[in-house]
């Protein structure tokens, strides 16, 4: 892919700049891991980040999450 579209994904997965391109992506996958797994992925992917793009981020991929205990 990196060399296909002359791009390096790690770089581009990493930046904050694609934060809400990132974050529709990974509220889809999100329903299908572990809320352990989720965490440390998005702790991964934000190291650095600036706090705005972190709210964005969780915001975005947690917009539709209930709570264990069912509340809607």
């Amino acid at each position: 892919m990196d060399d296909l579209y002359d791009a390096t994904f790690y770089t581009w997965l990493r930046s904050e700049d694609n934060v809400l391109v990132t974050a529709s992506y990974l509220q889809r996958l999100a329903g299908e891991y572990e809320l352990e797994r989720i965490e440390h992925a998005l702790c991964w992917l934000v190291n650095g980040w600036r706090l705005e793009s972190i709210a964005v981020l969780v915001k975005q991929v947690t917009f539709d999450w209930v709570s264990a205990k069912g509340d809607q």
